[in-house]
């Protein structure tokens, strides 16, 4: 049976300082054997907005301020009596929502609806075996034709004592003890309330198995995993790891479920914002040409990659913008045989533009070798943005030219 506590109004966001850390729930992690099958499900049943995916790796969507990161696993299904992680959402009509979620391929345990202290629920599933719980609360209705509400995460626990331990270890406050037997309510820190329940006959989960991740969001990792490892000494990474919400460190809960501190400061905010120029623009530059760009993530998302053809492949161009631990790089590969890297200014980065300006390069002897020595990336919504590349030798810098792009509509497919 489910029992929920009651969704919390949202505290404004407490991003970690360098001296503490704080948690702010920022999205959570859920495993699928196939994440193109499992899209339709949270996009079209549920309505999560797909903010960008890399299949089949992964995708990343949104509801609210709450991020769901499905990725991809080979791993099996933890057993049904493991401890395991619920997104609990409020829905308006239980029949229409019912019905979306079995044609986008989802499971649906039991279509009538089951009592719980707030008012009624049904249990589905996704589909890679994800738990979702539908729900209609009594002193919060939604309208029929409304589109479904995150309510909170639900933790399903073996120890709720430990599990308190753990996550108050963490800075989690209890919202109330006495709510209902064997629920704990969390105050609401970020993106969603974490409700732990405790489940009966629940066992560890098997160190093999798939598990969900709770993902905690800092603005300085380091800073916030030395302060975990002060507290708590469970931190299981030695050192920060990649991935596709950020560069990370991870925890283990005491039931073997994960908890992931992902730092998602400015440069890593405007990683994504250019992540979302993927696709194929028609370029027009100052110097008289044109021709088409081409803009596409590899490996895993950790790298955005211009190939800019210039009509000929002795002359084709390629640029690569990735994180570098918390710093922003754009490496660039010049018909003039040599490739710059240069930094993200982003302390002077404004709304819709930033600059990356020179660090380093290959094939430069020094800095006076002739080079493209800065570039700026001025956003002008979805569909066009522009470029002005500086040029820079024997000391001195000067514009080389800007290149206004439009985007090139997909084609049959979504193809571009």
């Amino acid at each position: 049976m489910l029992l929920c506590a009651t969704a919390l109004p949202a505290q404004s966001a407490t991003i970690a300082t360098p001296a503490t850390f704080t948690p702010d729930l920022y999205a959570i992690e859920l495993p699928c054997d196939d994440v193109a099958a499992s899209l339709p499900f949270w996009r079209d049943a549920l309505h999560w907005q797909l903010e960008r995916e890399l299949l089949p790796a992964f995708a990343v969507l949104r509801h609210g301020e709450l991020r769901l990161l499905l990725h991809h696993t080979r791993q099996p299904r933890a057993t049904g009596n493991s401890p395991w992680l619920s997104i609990n959402m409020r829905v308006g009509d239980f029949a229409a929502t019912i019905a979306a979620v079995e044609k986008t391929g989802g499971t649906v345990d039991d279509p009538m609806p089951k009592p719980f202290a707030l008012g009624q629920a049904v249990a589905v599933s996704d589909p890679a075996g994800n738990a979702v719980h539908l729900l209609q609360v009594e002193t919060r209705p939604l309208a029929a034709d409304a589109p479904p509400q995150v309510f909170n995460i639900g933790w399903h626990t073996r120890d709720l004592a430990a599990t308190e331990t753990f996550w108050t270890g963490l800075g989690l406050q209890v919202f109330a003890r006495e709510f209902l037997p064997g629920t704990l309510p969390m105050q609401r820190h970020g993106a969603a309330a974490l409700v732990f329940h405790h489940g009966d006959g629940l066992a560890a989960v098997d160190s093999k198995a798939r598990r969900p991740t709770v993902w905690l969001q800092v603005q300085e990792l380091e800073p916030a995993a030395a302060a975990l490892r002060s507290r708590s000494g469970k931190v299981l990474d030695a050192h920060p790891i990649a991935g596709p919400l950020g560069r990370h460190v991870r925890l283990r809960d005491p039931d073997g479920l994960t908890v992931g501190i992902v730092e998602r400061g400015p440069a890593r905010l405007w990683y994504e914002r250019l992540w979302h120029l993927t696709g194929t623009w028609q370029a027009e530059s100052t110097k008289g040409w044109g021709n088409q760009i081409r803009y596409y993530p590899m490996a895993q998302g950790s790298v955005l990659v211009e190939d800019d053809p210039q009509g000929d492949r002795a002359n084709s161009m390629m640029s690569c913008i990735a994180m570098d631990g918390n710093r922003l790089l754009l490496t660039h590969w010049c018909h003039a045989g040599n490739a710059p890297r240069l930094c993200a200014d982003v302390a002077n980065a404004t709304a819709d533009s930033i600059t990356f300006v020179f660090l380093d390069g290959g094939n430069l002897a020094s800095r006076d070798v002739g080079h493209m020595d800065e570039v700026t990336f001025t956003l002008q919504g979805t569909d066009r943005f522009a470029t002005t590349w500086k040029w820079y030798q024997n000391g001195k810098s000067q514009t080389f030219e800007t290149i206004k792009h439009v985007r090139v509509p997909a084609g049959p497919g979504g193809a571009r």
